[in-house]
């Protein structure tokens, strides 16, 4: 009998203990399970936040990032193409300081009173004499037609036009520019004399009106100038070599 008992009481032990270990193996893969969920969305999130940060695969990280590359690029074609606009801007700079202001044409008529005339006698050719007209104005001025001459006390021209001198344009000096026109002294036809002084006068607009301004008063090579009636001048020519003929 008491041995019976004994052996319900430890059968009953036996159920007791294996419940119990049943409860705590429950308890351990129920807690496991619950922690590795909390792990894996821990990691889940962590990898979200940042993927967001750097830009991932998906996500407004991608569109900032794009955004970005999109500024620079815009940036750098702004400093491309300014330079280019400060360098037209400046080659346009540049060229009206050369060229000056364009005021129209140039209306004013050479003189005497802005331009400086000198005569020399070339060794080429004989019985002949070079004259630079050369203005010393401020403005620019028209050297028209062909210097109308008078040696001495001559009531009228000394000396008539060469035709085919006449240049296709009026020739127009800036400030400091030169006009040239060479005169056949003749010398070996009838009348010939020594003048001792020559006024050198402008022609204006008009050939036929005559003069214009005040006469220039060249110093003649060595004090005097022999000549006769078939003296003859060159229209103002801009180059030095097309006015000795």
């Amino acid at each position: 009998m008491a041995k019976s008992r004994r052996a319900r009481t430890r059968s009953l032990a036996v159920a007791v203990a294996a419940f119990a270990a049943a409860v705590s193996l429950t308890a351990c893969q129920s807690g496991g399970t619950d922690k590795a969920a909390e792990d894996a969305g821990g990691k889940t999130g962590a990898n979200a936040a940042a993927s967001a940060t750097s830009g991932g695969p998906a996500g407004s990280g991608n569109d900032a990032k794009a955004d970005t590359k999109s500024d620079d690029a815009s940036g750098q074609a702004g400093k491309q193409t300014g330079p280019g606009a400060r360098v037209s801007g400046k080659s346009g700079s540049r060229a009206q300081e050369e060229t000056g202001v364009d005021e129209g044409p140039v209306q004013l008529a050479c003189s005497g009173e802005n331009v400086e005339v000198t005569a020399e006698a070339p060794a080429r050719p004989s019985h002949y004499l070079l004259l630079t007209a050369t203005n010393t104005g401020s403005k620019p001025c028209n050297a028209y037609s062909y210097p109308l001459l008078r040696f001495d006390e001559d009531q009228s021209v000394s000396a008539a036009p060469m035709a085919d001198t006449k240049p296709q344009a009026v020739v127009t000096l800036a400030p400091g520019e030169s006009a040239y026109a060479g005169v056949a002294l003749g010398a070996d036809g009838e009348h010939g004399r020594t003048a001792k002084s020559l006024a050198v006068h402008f022609s204006g607009t008009d050939d036929a009106a005559g003069s214009t301004g005040s006469a220039a008063h060249p110093a003649l090579p060595g004090g005097a100038a022999y000549y006769d009636d078939n003296a003859q001048v060159t229209y103002w020519q801009r180059d030095k070599a097309d006015a000795i003929k």
